[in-house]
């Protein structure tokens, strides 16, 4: 049996019988619903604000059909009239690895 120090190694987690990967749910995700999971991240009530809408390059319809496919996926869920991360680890994992590092790449 693997020593498993701490169940977030490599950015996945024990659940149940099951390890559930991050990175395998954010690499699947093209590249707008990427965006849309960014935007979700910084602004959980206001995603479909036109400001939240530029300030990701965000279009109302285009969100819209992210999200049905975030929900049919089980990344997001709606919680009276909110979307929120299905899973908050993965709110965690995107804080490290694309929130991050786009906080890095500003600053320089």
């Amino acid at each position: 049996m693997p020593n498993i120090n701490s169940p977030f190694r490599f950015g996945s987690i024990v659940s149940g019988d099951y390890f559930y990967n991050r990175e395998d749910t954010l690499g699947k995700q093209t590249p707008y619903r990427r965006k849309v999971l960014e935007a979700l991240f910084y602004a959980l009530t206001e995603i479909y604000l036109a400001e939240t809408a530029r300030t990701f390059g965000l279009s109302s319809a285009n969100t819209q059909s992210a999200f049905k496919y975030l929900l049919n996926d089980s990344v997001v869920e709606k919680i009276d009239n909110t979307y929120v991360f299905s899973d908050p680890f993965l709110k965690l994992f995107i804080k490290k690895y694309i929130v991050g590092n786009l906080d890095k790449s500003i600053g320089n």
